[in-house]
């Protein structure tokens, strides 16, 4: 199934390991390295976060104020993507269906950090098959990703920096780009 989503970006499947090298599961690293070529470094960190969005959301938190406590930490070392409203019980919605601007600022948020890894896609369909599904998800992200490529970053980051004489200007360049 994972090699005909490769079409839609999907690069990999993640594998659970746990996040502390011991004698009782040392053997799963050595599988891991193995079968993958991922070799473990000696003071190498194993203990990082892998926000999800839903979960995120449903603790009423801002879904890119918590992946840059990560990354102010050096401690971001995947990511999950999906939607959720606020509160509630764990939906794993597809994303962007519920509450599009977190997704996106969190986007940008990491784009500004210098992230360039993977996203990880963690969605429960509903009432379409999973293929739709992970294409529908991919193509979100990526509509995303090219509008916040599509941003001037300069003028948004003067904006930031010197809001004495840019009063409403980071407002109108993201009320324009909505066209």
């Amino acid at each position: 199934m994972a090699a005909e989503m490769d079409k839609y970006g999907v690069k990999a499947i993640e594998a659970h390991y746990p996040v502390e090298v011991n004698e009782e599961n040392y053997y799963l690293y050595q599988r891991l390295e193995k079968e993958t070529g991922i070799k473990l470094k000696q003071g190498c960190t194993l203990l990082g976060m892998q926000p999800e969005i839903g979960h995120i959301r449903m603790g009423f938190e801002d879904a890119p104020y918590a992946f840059c406590r990560a990354m102010r930490q050096g401690r971001l070392f995947h990511t999950h993507w999906n939607s959720q409203p606020l509160g509630n019980y764990d939906q794993d919605l597809n994303i962007g269906v519920v509450e599009w601007q977190q997704a996106e600022a969190a986007l940008y948020a990491l784009k500004m950090h210098g992230y360039k890894e993977y996203y990880g896609v963690d969605i429960n369909p509903e009432r379409m098959p999973a293929e739709r599904a992970v294409e529908l998800n991919c193509l979100a992200l990526n509509i995303m990703n090219d509008r916040i490529n599509s941003l001037p970053h300069e003028e948004i980051i003067e904006s930031y920096f010197d809001p004495e004489n840019h009063r409403g200007d980071i407002e109108l360049i993201l009320t324009k780009t909505m066209k």
